[in-house]
C-alpha cells in the first residue's frame, strides 16, 4: 500500500501540478506496477493522479494479479484539489480476495458520513491513502482511531514518509487500538496479520436521536438536577 499521490507526486499548491504530466506516463507507470504485482502474486492500492474523459482524478488504484485495475476516485475534494481534479461519485467496498474493503483519500478522513456508507457497505477494512505532511495535520492521529472505533473495522493508513510527515502510517483495530505504528519519515515495509472476527456492527449504525421536537423546533437538551452537574 502506498499513500496519495505515490506514482505521479502530489503538489496541489503548484498551480502548474500535472501540467506536464503526460497520462499515457501514467498508464506506462501503471502497467509496470501491475506486473511487479503480477509477478510477486499480492495485491496492490495506490495513490496517484489519472485522466479520464472528463479531467484528472485524484485516485487509488486496486491492482491485483489476475484483474483488471479497479479504482477510487476522492469524492470529497478540498480547495486546492478542486484546482486540479475532478471529484469522483462513487463510494462502495471493494471485494479483495474475499475480504470487503473501502478506500479514503487524505482529508477524506474528516468526514465520518463516508466511512459510515463503506460500513453499512460491508466493509471489514478501510485502506487510508494519505498525504498529511502540515503541521496542522498532526491531530489527525485521534480522528484515525476514531474511524476505527466507531465503524468497528479495521483503518489501514499509510502516509507520505517526507520530511515533514505529521501523523504517522498506521494499522488499527477496530477496538480502536493501533496494532502497528510506522516510524515517521522512513520508507519502510512493514505486515501484520489481522484477525477479521473482530469487525462487529458499528456503533454509528444506531438510530440519531432526532433534534427537532413536534412543534418544529430545536428540542432542548435535558436539564441535570444541580446535585448532578
Amino acid at each position: 500500500m502506498f499513500p496519495e499521490g505515490a506514482l505521479t507526486g502530489y503538489f496541489p499548491d503548484d498551480t502548474d501540478y500535472l501540467a506536464a504530466t503526460a497520462p499515457s506516463d501514467v498508464e506506462g507507470a501503471l502497467e509496470g506496477l501491475q506486473a511487479v504485482v503480477a509477478r510477486q502474486g499480492c495485491q496492490c492500492v495506490v495513490g496517484t493522479a489519472r485522466f479520464v474523459a472528463d479531467g484528472w482524478r485524484n485516485s487509488a488504484a486496486l491492482i491485483s494479479p489476475e484483474s483488471e485495475f479497479r479504482w477510487y476516485d476522492k469524492n470529497t475534494l478540498n480547495a486546492l484539489d478542486s484546482r486540479h481534479f475532478v471529484a469522483g461519485d462513487q463510494l462502495s467496498a471493494y471485494e479483495i480476495d474475499g475480504v470487503r474493503a473501502g478506500v479514503q483519500i487524505c482529508w477524506e478522513l474528516l468526514f465520518p458520513g463516508q466511512w459510515t456508507q463503506l460500513e453499512r457497505d460491508g466493509s471489514q477494512v478501510v485502506f487510508h491513502v494519505n498525504n498529511a505532511v502540515k503541521r496542522e495535520d498532526v491531530f489527525w492521529e485521534h480522528v484515525l482511531l476514531t474511524r476505527a472505533f466507531e465503524n468497528r473495522y479495521f483503518v489501514c493508513s499509510v502516509n507520505n514518509a517526507a520530511a515533514t510527515q505529521t501523523p504517522p502510517s498506521y494499522l488499527i483495530a477496530p477496538s480502536g487500538d493501533p496494532l502497528l505504528i510506522c516510524e515517521p519519515r522512513v520508507e519502510q515495509a512493514v505486515a501484520c496479520e489481522v484477525d477479521l472476527s473482530q469487525v462487529e456492527p458499528a456503533w454509528s449504525c444506531a438510530a440519531p436521536r432526532p433534534l427537532v421536537g413536534r412543534s418544529g423546533r430545536p428540542t432542548r437538551p435535558a436539564r441535570l438536577p444541580r446535585e448532578a452537574r
